[in-house]
Order: C-alpha cells, then structure tokens, then sequence
C-alpha cells in the first residue's frame, strides 16, 4: 500500500482510536497543537456561518490578545495548568481552538459557548504562569496578567451570560468549571462555590448525572462526560 493511501484511509481511525484510549491517561499531545497536525472539524466550532459578528461577540472579543498570545496562554494552559484537574481534552480542545481561529479570520459568526471556554482558558492560564513568560506578556501587552486574568474573567462571564440555561453543551459546563477554579485561586471561596454550583445544574440539565447516556452520543463523547461529572462530585 501506498504511503499516501495509509495516511488518506487508515489514520483517522487509528487517531479515533488512540483518543478514546488516551482519554484519562495524560497522552502526549504536542504533535496536535498549534498547527503541528491539520486541525479537524469538532462539534463545537463547527456550527458556524458566514454573518458577520455580532456587536456583542465583538465587545467580548475587545480584551483577548492578539493570537501569538493567546496562543501562548493556551498552550500554557494545556500544557501545565489543565494537569491539576485533566477537565479539557488538549487534542480535542486543540483542534477546536485552530477552527476557531479559522473561523474568525473568515467573519463566520462564533460560537459562544466555545468563546466562552476559550476567554475561561486565557483567564485560568493567566493565574499560573512562569516568570518569563509573565514579564513577556507584561512587558508586550502593557498590563500586569493579573489584570489580563480579570479582565478574561469579566468577559467571559458577559458572555456566559448570554447563553440560555441547558443550552451550552459541555463546553458551557467546562467553562463553569473552570470559573470555579479561578475564583479558587484567588481566594474568592463563596463566589468558586457558586460557580460550581451552577455548573452541576447545567450538567444535571444535560442528564450527565444519569447512568444511562444520551442517545446518539460517540462513545468518546460519552466518557468526556463521564469525566466531567466525576470531577464536579469530587469538588462537591
């Protein structure tokens, strides 16, 4: 067989494959970010159109960097801070990023619940950087990151807002979840606590607290779940 021909026919599979069975394994992921693989189209940046962006979409957007930075804050993300609790798949989370950014370089409308995420990320990645890549953000963006972080935080929340109770998916309860978190890490326990709250009645609303899944769900999709209401338990 063909080189090309194993790499057209065979690979998705394995790929499908080797992502379910990494899944709670901390598999390594460097070859999916930031450009390393072609990014593949996922359920959560892909139901985009060609509108323009809304007046809204682009007030929250006014406070993420430009993409060299936030494509630090990410990788930093994935690579250190996300270890602590594993609630983000890093090649799944990868390759929505990548459709993401496509998207907005072609004016299709954004998902908000996928911006939202994204913004949560940038704010949680804020928290724990290193000191180099502390002063370089400082440094090239003229604000201290523990201004960039609240002011991630602030948008994100405006726009997790907008988006209707049960309505959100698994990325809205991602994003809930790490809310908790970064309440946590700046020592704002009551406002973590109901952040967390709210983030076990959108689970609850997607019946992850069920043994049965939904119908129509991949079985990866399934575990992501699985994990994702295990980690809210444990927090509760």
């Amino acid at each position: 067989m063909e080189e090309t021909e194993l790499e057209a026919t065979d690979l998705p599979a394995l790929a499908a494959k080797d992502e379910l069975r990494g899944l709670g394994y901390l598999p390594d992921d460097q070859n999916l970010l930031f450009g390393n693989a072609a990014p593949t189209t996922s359920k959560s940046a892909s139901n985009q159109n060609t509108e323009g962006m809304s007046p809204e979409m682009r007030n929250v957007l006014r406070p993420l960097p430009p993409k060299p930075y936030t494509d630090i804050l990410v990788e930093r993300y994935l690579e250190v801070t996300n270890y602590g609790y594993y609630c983000l798949y890093p090649p799944t989370f990868s390759q929505d990023y990548a459709a993401w950014w496509s998207d907005r370089a072609k004016g299709r409308t954004l998902t908000p619940e996928f911006t939202c995420l994204l913004i949560r990320v940038c704010a949680c990645s804020a928290q724990y950087l290193n000191s180099e890549i502390q002063q370089k953000l400082e440094s090239e963006l003229g604000e201290s990151v523990q201004s960039l972080s609240e002011s991630y935080h602030h948008a994100a929340k405006q726009l997790g807002n907008t988006i209707p109770p049960g309505k959100g998916g698994l990325a809205q309860i991602q994003q809930l979840f790490l809310t908790a978190g970064w309440y946590k890490a700046e020592s704002l326990f009551v406002e973590s606590w109901h952040a967390l709250s709210c983030a076990i009645h959108e689970a609850q609303e997607l019946g992850m607290h069920k043994r049965a899944p939904r119908a129509g769900l991949s079985e990866f999709d399934v575990e992501t779940r699985r994990r994702m209401w295990c980690l809210l338990y444990v927090w509760d």
